[in-house]
């Protein structure tokens, strides 16, 4: 192990097409750099990069956003890292960045490596590529390091004997990290670089004022390098839960990294999503009936573009992003960024198998959201994509019915379901920038066309029979196909 690593000035960011920076040379750069990696990688790197920004900025009001340029906004945090360039040491003995130097665990340390979302065994998806045995660089353990904090997952390898509150007694199961949550979706407002980015994902003092913000009774808080709580519970700790940084850099576990080894214990409560507390990155619903919340699972089954409508919900409705709530009609903004993992959980144990895997998308508009008359075509238009695919399966249905074949009948209209949603999901981004330019219509016709395509798949017409039958239960699908004309 390395006896020094500063993530101020040596370099741990993966970027696209570059060797990796530090922070220093990252908001140095004069081209905007664009974050490389796994997508969670770049998820965690742009959290930390955000919560940077944020201490650097600390911006008080709407006017001091307003006024902050993407260059400014660079200047401030070169400024600050060089003021606080000792917080920002993985290694040192006294004060290890994010970590808790007297958590140590006798006998439930565990590799850093094995740490990593690792290859599923069986039918499962590759989610960080590389063997979770082999020792990780000290670079990489900083992104450990923010997975364990943002995307830590429930279960039992947080060390429950662990406690640095007296008296405090504690589950031997730990929580899901508020940011993972089970398997939330984050949406961030995009710019047209990673620096217009940041700069639209900075909230200031007074817009957490805001009723959407009415959970973060904390504020702004203050950034946990300079400052952590001490201990598990009391004001000190829930203060930081409830406040904007308590949220960008989660302390629900409390770690710390010596020789290759992570030592962790389950660190600060956080308030549940039932009562709407969450990241503002996060897209709220309410559910039973407006009695409590729950949010937008990522889904790698249903893509991002198919849940838009729940990303932005409705201008005077408490649900949707909240942070795209606050900045879609903002000048710079021009597009979404999702990402989110899709988990499996049992017993309160957290862990990846089957179509569990990443979502990331990344939309674009051409214009303004809310003069373009996005949501109602958005809407409109998936309206009518969902009901080619009812028709289809009703067909597929009907098809398996004329062939006295009722009991594979469901089975095989599912399976011409999902064919076409595979089919449909490359089309998706172009699909949502198409509804704020009015040129929709195309696609429904190219997604009626792939109809047809996941029908004659799974109905033959080899034998008379089969042709009579096909014939016969042929989706009708011209008036869809049609409106490119």
């Amino acid at each position: 192990m390395a006896e020094k690593f500063s993530l101020v000035t040596d370099p741990w960011i993966k970027v696209e097409s570059s060797p990796r920076l530090s922070l220093q040379d990252f908001f140095s750069a004069e081209e905007p750099p664009v974050l490389g990696g796994t997508p969670a990688e770049r998820f965690l790197a742009f959290r930390l990069l955000l919560a940077i920004s944020q201490a650097a900025a600390a911006p008080q009001d709407s006017s001091d956003l307003e006024e902050l340029t993407a260059d400014e906004l660079k200047a401030k945090v070169l400024e600050y890292l060089a003021d606080h360039v000792t917080c920002f040491d993985l290694y040192d003995p006294e004060h290890p960045f994010l970590q808790y130097p007297q958590v140590v665990s006798e006998d439930k340390s565990i590799p850093v490596g094995d740490l990593c979302f690792g290859i599923c065994t069986g039918n499962a998806t590759l989610l960080f590529e590389g063997n979770k045995t082999k020792p990780l660089e000290a670079a990489d353990e900083v992104y450990l390091l923010l997975q364990v904090l943002i995307l830590g997952l429930s279960g039992k390898k947080p060390d429950a004997k662990i406690v640095l509150a007296p008296g405090l007694s504690k589950k031997a199961s730990s929580p899901a990290s508020p940011s993972l949550g089970r398997g939330w979706l984050h949406s961030m407002p995009m710019g047209e670089n990673i620096f217009e980015t940041l700069w639209l994902n900075l909230i200031s003092e007074e817009e957490l004022g805001d009723d959407l913000f009415g959970y973060l009774s904390g504020g702004l808080g203050y950034a946990p390098w300079e400052k952590k709580p001490e201990c598990e519970i009391g004001p000190e700790a829930e203060a930081y839960a409830a406040s904007l940084f308590g949220r960008l850099i989660p302390l629900s576990r409390f770690c710390h990294i010596v020789n290759g080894r992570m030592h962790m214990t389950s660190g600060i409560a956080y308030p549940t999503i039932e009562h709407g507390a969450s990241d503002p990155s996060v897209s709220v619903r309410l559910i039973d009936k407006g009695k409590r919340f729950s949010a937008v699972y990522a889904d790698t089954s249903r893509r991002p573009w198919r849940q838009v409508n729940a990303l932005f919900g409705y201008a005077d409705s408490q649900e949707g992003c909240r942070i795209l709530k606050l900045r879609a009609a903002d000048d710079g903004f021009c597009g979404v960024w999702c990402f989110g993992i899709k988990i499996s959980e049992q017993a309160g144990e957290q862990y990846f198998s089957g179509a569990d895997g990443y979502v990331e998308e990344f939309y674009r508009f051409d214009e303004n959201l809310e003069e373009s008359g996005f949501n109602n075509r958005y809407l409109h238009s998936l309206k009518e994509v969902d009901q080619i695919s009812k028709t289809l399966y009703v067909c597929v249905s009907k098809y398996y019915d004329e062939m006295k074949a009722a009991d594979i009948g469901k089975k095989m209209a599912i399976s011409a379901q999902q064919s076409f949603w595979s089919a449909c999901d490359p089309y998706g981004s172009a699909f949502v920038k198409s509804c704020s330019d009015g040129t929709v219509s195309q696609f429904i016709s190219i997604f009626a066309k792939f109809a047809e395509e996941a029908y004659e798949n799974v109905c033959p017409k080899a034998t008379g029979r089969q042709l009579m039958a096909y014939t016969k239960c042929r989706p009708v699908l011209w008036k869809w196909m049609n409106l490119e004309k």
